[in-house]
């Protein structure tokens, strides 16, 4: 992403992306005496954690956790101890800042400078620190040059002190080599599904079946709640006015910045493509290579592309073709690079293997090695210019539109028109499936459905590309419909479930069979031996099964033995055998051991910080002030914010 960012630092792209890099650093915590006991959570070793301090660390704490987990409630975390959670890391930062200033270790402020300085968000098109990047980025997210420096400086002084605390931490080959063996070993097994659908037909549901099951799963068919909004899109992409970009800003821009625009040699070319697939035989390559040599011929007399590519290939479609345009060296997997500049223009290559399958390539022209004309770059450079002023203009857009709806009253329509923009409407949508042209972050979505009718957002909300302000103009509430509508949907649940019940006895009954006197001899024949899979359970064809996965990794299960109990699939049931075990190889141990080694390493020096952490936690002075502020006190947690 950094590479991303350094390439893009001029981009409205990042003036997005930039509060999520916020999100990763260290609270803005910055101890300040002067508050009175009513603002103050605690007091750690006479220093105060404010209430202010803490919520801002709730917030920034919560957000991260929906960005993990979209959809979680935040009143089920707050029931679980969150925010005493926000406040044991608090704790334990203000410690180890405690603890360093005991020792003497200190950032300076040419440590923090050399940092941020350094930091590839705010670099320029020459790589080096522009500030006004760094300055507009802060802007953008509301932050002060002071607060960001200060969680920098306090970054680097937890990062210091996790490397003189930790450095004892020390793990032995042999131990991360008994982890390796155990997490990267196989399971192979075979086994015979019993499907629900072959024993619907079997199933007779009557009248009285569906008003019972309707009656009883009522909630199974209730409809999602549905909202409807009206919006303003503050997005670069949107306010973008591309024909408002002179000539002479195009030419300007390209004068400036004529070196991004040097390129290698480069071809254009098209190509047809046989896909075979992994495992494919010599006879299905040989296969493709005939009706890739007829297809040349084809191609040679003067057929164009398009019409090479069979019109009836199905569902498995095996031959595609498509023109690729101009790429340069690199851009290509090394093989079709290197066929297709070995090529004249005008020229068809031989069958060329990739990764993918065989491919014929036309090289269509070729274009030497310089910088690429200003014509031909011309449209690209109008759009970049515009998009940089529409990001530079969407904030000033944003609070002005703000002060006119929130604060003096005014309408969507009419701040939207005062302001040259254009008012938009969605139709009904679930929470599940929100519009998709309009990329909403999951906490936008959360906000608008705990909305009421009539409601125009308070704050704006983000979107993958900006951020939208929003009035909701109708919220239809779940509803549960009459059974006359649902009767279709009805039956097939009972079938299914009956199905599955079915699949389920007959799969009992045969894992009894095998028990009692082996496998029958003419199911053999209907066994299914899908790829090996590791601990975590995830079988081609079946899904995550952690239960079998638990019994076939069981040492107690012998290899060649059959599973004494059956497991229900999202089809059926299964009866499973454990047909072979696989340790991971010497050459794949090499391979992996570095990384194992510093990750276990990792992990032990996070502990080990843990712990000291702990530690001093049991030696210093906390005073609970306003311990209420944090919410409920899960049993695992003490007065003190101690886990």
């Amino acid at each position: 992403m950094l590479d991303f960012m350094r390439k893009n630092a001029q981009s409205w792209v990042i003036k997005i992306l930039f509060a999520i890099i916020i999100l990763a650093f260290i609270f803005i915590y910055t101890g300040n005496y002067g508050n009175n006991r009513a603002s103050v959570v605690a007091y750690i070793n006479d220093v105060p954690i404010t209430v202010k301090e803490y919520r801002e660390n709730y917030q920034r704490s919560l957000e991260s956790v929906r960005q993990q987990n979209p959809g979680i409630d935040q009143n089920i975390l707050e029931q679980n101890g969150f925010g005493w959670q926000v406040f044991n890391r608090m704790v334990g930062a203000s410690l180890v800042s405690w603890q360093a200033n005991k020792l003497g270790i200190t950032v300076t402020n040419k440590q923090v400078i050399d940092k941020i300085t350094t930091m590839e968000a705010f670099a320029g098109k020459d790589g080096k620190f522009d500030k006004t990047i760094y300055e507009q980025l802060l802007r953008v997210n509301n932050l002060t040059p002071g607060e960001f420096e200060n969680s920098i400086r306090r970054e680097i002084l937890l990062e210091r002190m996790a490397d003189l605390l930790t450095l004892p931490a020390m793990v032995s080959e042999e131990h991360a080599r008994e982890l390796f063996d155990f997490s990267a070993e196989k399971a192979q097994i075979s086994y015979l599904a019993f499907n629900a659908d072959d024993y619907k037909k079997d199933v007779l549901v009557t009248d009285e079946d569906i008003t019972s099951y309707y009656e009883d799963n009522k909630k199974n068919f209730e409809t999602e709640p549905k909202v409807q909004i009206d919006y303003i899109n503050f997005n670069p992409e949107v306010l973008a006015k591309p024909e408002n970009v002179t000539d002479e800003a195009i030419k300007t821009r390209y004068e400036e910045n004529k070196e991004e625009y040097r390129h290698g040699e480069m071809a254009k070319a098209a190509h047809i493509l046989y896909i075979l697939p992994p495992g494919a035989t010599e006879a299905d390559e040989q296969k493709a290579r005939e009706e890739l040599k007829t297809l040349s011929e084809r191609l040679a007399k003067g057929e164009d592309f398009a019409s090479l590519i069979p019109k009836d290939q199905g569902a498995d479609k095996r031959i595609v073709g498509s023109e690729l345009g101009w790429f340069s060296k690199g851009d290509m997997v090394p093989e079709f690079e290197e066929a297709a500049f070995a090529l004249k223009p005008g020229e068809v290559s031989k069958p060329v293997k990739t990764q993918f399958g065989l491919h014929i390539i036309k090289l269509e022209d070729l274009r030497p090695a310089g910088i690429t004309p200003l014509e031909d770059v011309a449209d690209e450079i109008r759009q970049d210019i515009a998009l940089n002023a529409a990001a530079d203009e969407m904030s000033n857009l944003l609070d002005a539109v703000q002060e006119d709806v929130v604060v003096a009253g005014s309408s969507l329509e009419k701040a939207a028109q005062d302001h040259g923009l254009k008012v938009e409407k969605t139709e009904l949508f679930t929470q599940n499936q929100p519009p998709a042209n309009l990329e909403l972050e999951d906490e936008a979505v959360t906000a608008l459905f705990d909305m009421e009718q009539g409601e125009v957002t308070d704050l704006p909300l983000a979107t993958k590309k900006g951020f939208i302000i929003a009035d909701v103009v109708k919220v239809q509430p779940a509803t549960i419909p009459p059974l006359d509508e649902v009767r279709d949907a009805v039956k097939e649940q009972i079938l299914e479930s009956k199905g599955k019940e079915l699949a389920t006895e007959k799969a009992n009954a045969m894992a009894k069979t095998i028990a009692d006197s082996g496998l029958p001899s003419d199911e053999s024949a209907k066994l299914t031996t899908p790829p090996a899979f590791g601990r975590q359970g995830f079988i081609s064809g079946l899904g995550v099964m952690p239960d079998l996965a638990n019994a076939v990794f069981a040492p107690e299960l012998k290899v060649g033995s059959w599973l004494p109990q059956t497991y229900g699939t999202p089809t059926g049931a299964i009866v499973a055998r454990l047909d072979e075990r696989i340790p991971p190889t010497e050459e794949q141990w090499e391979t992996a051991k570095a990384q194992w080694m510093e990750t276990l390493r990792a992990r032990k020096r996070e502990e080990l910080f843990t712990s000291l952490i702990e530690s001093l936690k049991d030696s210093a002075n906390i005073e609970m002030v306003n311990a209420e502020v944090l919410g409920p006190l899960p049993p695992s947690v003490d007065t003190n914010g101690n886990s």
